[in-house]
């Protein structure tokens, strides 16, 4: 099969990870192609045909929108897939203009106000439940397929590293929280909580919100170190004692697979994807100090139920949640689509 995948983003999240290692994966057994912005052409493998395209443009710019035209009109995709937002409404633009042999696919990845060009294409990947749709319906067919990875690993990482190197009591659990310093992490929740409660946690990651963090930090006396932003930050959560998370949004997390293919322990906030895979007994309000300070002395005082808890959890992801399982499930959708377009053909 002759598949396209288009990302508008670049740089190190989740969304830049999952379009390399799907890709990667999907030009083992077809030909794959991908356009994406200059800076990420070395991410890809050899055997992928990069065509590298300036996605600092805004979605509406008429030599962007050639630009991508161009490259799906000179090429025999049988599948052109969009990742995210931008990716889609791109497509949706220039749609009507390339050959109707084309099956257009589009990855969903955060809740979206508007829909209109996800509408425009003939199938629908949500990386999460149905809940990214927030209860809206389209008339094209819909997946829910969650993004499988490729865990990290310790890369040489112990605990007894992690608490030497960043000044924790070793007597005491440390947990871990990772992501981007913005509001719709919940940190500002989380330190509080952590102060509360006495536990001690590194905080892997940075952004606009660090001075702020840093100061509530002081202001709490929470016991809380800052890492940065560190590329072996899954690594650290790995060899953690567990892991927190308190978004009070999210679309699917990187991070939260990454805990759960590492059997860490996790408590989290009630956003969507932990609903699919953790216990009510472990999962919070968002933006609630009490109850995730509640929940934080909880595990404190009962790990070994916390361990428990987290069994069946830890059998899910490990069965759901890998490369493979989800690169057979995007084949289906593409083998599907590229079945009706021939069906279509010969009438």
């Amino acid at each position: 099969m002759r598949i396209c995948l288009v990302l508008a983003s670049w740089g190190e999240g989740g969304l830049e990870r999952h379009a390399i290692e799907l890709a990667n994966a999907l030009s083992l057994t077809h030909q794959v192609s991908v356009i994406v912005h200059p800076v990420m052409i070395d991410r890809f493998a050899k055997a992928i045909q990069v065509f590298p395209v300036n996605m600092d443009r805004n979605r509406q710019n008429p030599f962007l929108l050639y630009d991508i035209w161009s490259i799906l009109k000179n090429n025999p995709f049988d599948i052109v897939h969009a990742q995210a937002s931008k990716a889609t409404i791109l497509l949706a633009r220039i749609r009507p203009f390339l050959p109707k042999t084309i099956g257009f696919v589009a990855s969903m990845h955060n809740q979206k106000s508007a829909l209109w060009a996800f509408a425009r294409m003939d199938h629908l990947i949500l990386g999460g439940n149905d809940g990214l749709l927030g209860g809206r319906t389209l008339s094209i067919p819909v997946s829910c397929i969650y993004n499988g990875i490729v865990p990290s690993g310790t890369q040489g990482w112990t605990r007894d590293r992690l608490v030497q190197e960043f000044g924790f009591n070793s007597e005491s659990l440390v947990y871990c929280a990772v992501g981007r310093f913005v509001p719709a992490k919940g940190f500002d929740i989380l330190i509080p909580a952590i102060a509360a409660s006495g536990v001690q946690c590194l905080l892997i990651g940075d952004g606009p919100e660090r001075a702020e963090l840093e100061a509530l930090v002081q202001k709490t006396g929470a016991k809380v170190v800052f890492s940065g932003y560190r590329k072996d930050g899954m690594s650290l959560l790995s060899v953690s004692d567990g892991m927190l998370i308190s978004s009070r949004n999210e679309g699917f997390a990187y991070v939260f697979v990454e805990g759960m293919l590492a059997h860490r322990p996790i408590i989290a906030t009630d956003i969507p994807m932990v609903q699919d895979f953790l216990p009510r007994e472990v999962i919070v309000p968002v933006d609630d100090v009490a109850a995730l300070t509640e929940k934080l002395n909880f595990i404190q005082n009962e790990p070994q139920e916390w361990d428990r808890l987290m069994q069946p959890v830890w059998a899910k992801a490990d069965a759901e949640l890998t490369l493979e399982n989800m690169v057979l499930r995007v084949e289906n959708v593409y083998n599907a689509i590229v079945k009706s377009r021939f069906e279509q053909g010969q009438h």
